[in-house]
């Protein structure tokens, strides 16, 4: 994934690997790599299941399923391969000469998605911050980057170790350049929250699973016009607007980036001073979508990214949006959101739909009186005392 030499992906036709160590496949899972790959502009045409026991130290997946790819790839005339899983440098290396197929893993997938959003002079540091990292240890490979992917006869000669040692140093000079920048930045937004931090005016962070509705809800609040889209990641930079409440003050809401699972370590990393905007806030809104085949573990996994990020103790409101597109199949599953939730903060669940306006007033609502409570029983407001 390293800036050499721009060149087109010659071929978009993708194979998903699925291992599993499960009796049976993770189709939630799978078709969320699946939407990954669409938005990072490939097209998955075949799927290669792949049950194991342990991971294979070599290839992740055994020999016979390294065969077995080869000859599906050779079948549908894809180029790529993108593991759901995430790969070792020496695993990625070991299958493309095996197979002469590009080898990417979900990491890359989500840090490729990054790159492509970025556009912003933050975000674009840090997401090259983020695929440098991932890219140093594995610059033996003979696929150096997607974005890159050469074409020609497979199993062409990769790059000889004097260029491997320039290319090393190319790197370890670039992660080090991006970082004083990525650190002046960081001062930069630091001085920029310092003056809203300095005044007595209540920080709101929404936070939750990438396209769940944040953005949407930005705006809908606040009346703002901050892009929104149906779309993986579409929002990477920090958006702060003012929120009007019902009994008459003034909160700063702000737009984060979106969570997903295996979200890559170089990532949170790179990401943190954005992230940061929801470790420093009063209050989460938290945002589930009610449509996710999964909405349980999309939450789950938000709740375990604001725990790394030091967000445990916040006050917390638990938000699921899309209620006007629920189905009845999968109504049953709010139930077991609710009293996990409950678990997690004693503000009751709020059920909106940004699109049609269903909820909003009542969360206004009970965001005031979050703020306003110290969420003690004795000063619990209406919101607090309906559990």
């Amino acid at each position: 994934m390293i800036e050499l030499k721009e060149e087109a992906v010659f071929n978009a036709k993708a194979v998903l690997v699925c291992p599993r160590f499960t009796p049976s496949a993770d189709p939630i899972r799978q078709e969320e790599t699946a939407a990954l790959c669409r938005t990072m502009g490939l097209d998955v045409i075949a799927v290669l299941d792949a049950p194991l026991k342990v991971p294979k130290a070599a290839t992740y997946i055994g020999s016979g399923k390294v065969e077995q790819l080869a000859a599906l790839a050779d079948e549908t005339g894809c180029a790529i391969a993108v593991f759901d899983c995430d790969l070792s440098p020496t695993m990625q290396l070991n299958l493309e000469q095996a197979t002469g197929l590009c080898i990417i893993d979900r990491q890359e997938v989500i840090i490729q998605i990054f790159a492509d959003r970025a556009r912003t002079r933050e975000a674009r540091i840090q997401v090259d911050l983020a695929r440098l990292k991932y890219s140093l240890p594995r610059l033996s490979r003979k696929w150096t980057s997607l974005s890159q992917t050469r074409g020609g006869v497979r199993g062409g000669k990769g790059a000889g170790e004097k260029q491997l040692e320039l290319d090393r140093r190319y790197v370890e000079s670039r992660i080090r350049s991006l970082q004083r920048e990525l650190d002046k930045v960081k001062r930069q937004r630091s001085v920029q929250r310092g003056s809203r931090m300095g005044g007595d005016i209540p920080k709101i962070a929404l936070v939750g699973y990438t396209n769940s509705g944040k953005s949407s809800l930005l705006n809908a609040l606040c009346g703002s016009d901050v892009l929104a889209q149906d779309k993986l990641f579409a929002t990477l930079d920090p958006v702060t607007r003012r929120l009007g409440l019902p009994d008459s003050s003034v909160a700063l809401l702000t737009d984060t980036v979106g969570f997903v699972r295996d979200l890559p370590h170089q990532l949170i990393d790179s990401f943190r001073s954005t992230l940061e905007e929801a470790a420093l806030a009063d209050v989460l809104l938290l945002i589930c979508d009610a449509t996710h085949p999964d909405v349980l573990l999309c939450f789950e996994t938000a709740i375990g990214v604001l725990e790394e990020l030091g967000c445990k103790d916040r006050k917390t409101i638990v938000v699921i949006n899309k209620m006007d597109a629920l189905t009845p199949e999968r109504e049953g599953r709010l139930g077991i959101l609710e009293a996990r939730a409950s678990q997690i903060t004693p503000v009751p669940v709020q059920k909106i739909s940004v699109l049609t306006g269903f909820g909003l007033k009542a969360l206004r609502n009970c965001i005031s009186q979050v703020i306003r409570s110290p969420l003690s029983e004795s000063e619990q407001g209406p919101c607090l005392q309906s559990l």
